[in-house]
């Protein structure tokens, strides 16, 4: 689906840095201050939307609609990081060894299998 809204025709880095800021609970007064202040944002704005600034209703239909894509394509990618690394080290017996990687499997956590039932690091259901 295009979106058509004014935060959905900006720069995709000026939307992926307003996703991380929402996701971090900025606020909304904050959010629509710092996009306005943005260059890459007013050249938008004067294009395509005759120069009127971003407001809280743009941003409260983005956060309903290009967000919430957002959040849930992070958080299957994320499923999908951790089922991967899992697999892995069912497969060959040894967990990741970086210390930032969280591998379930490896460190008796819990992951989704793909119908989204909890397995434990030994593969058994819950």
């Amino acid at each position: 689906m295009t979106r058509k809204g004014k935060i959905a025709r900006l720069p995709s880095a000026v939307r992926e840095a307003l996703n991380r800021m929402l996701h971090d609970g900025r606020s909304e007064k904050e959010l629509v201050a710092w996009l306005n202040t943005l260059p890459a944002v007013q050249e938008v704005l004067a294009r395509k939307f005759g120069g009127r600034p971003i407001v809280k209703e743009n941003l409260w239909a983005w956060r309903l609609g290009g967000y919430e894509e957002w959040a849930l394509r992070r958080e299957l990618i994320d499923d999908a990081c951790i089922w991967t690394r899992a697999q892995e080290a069912l497969r060959t017996g040894h967990p990741g060894n970086s210390s930032t990687d969280h591998n379930p499997a490896g460190q008796g956590g819990e992951f989704k299998d793909s119908q989204g039932s909890l397995k434990d690091g030994q593969g058994g259901s819950r």
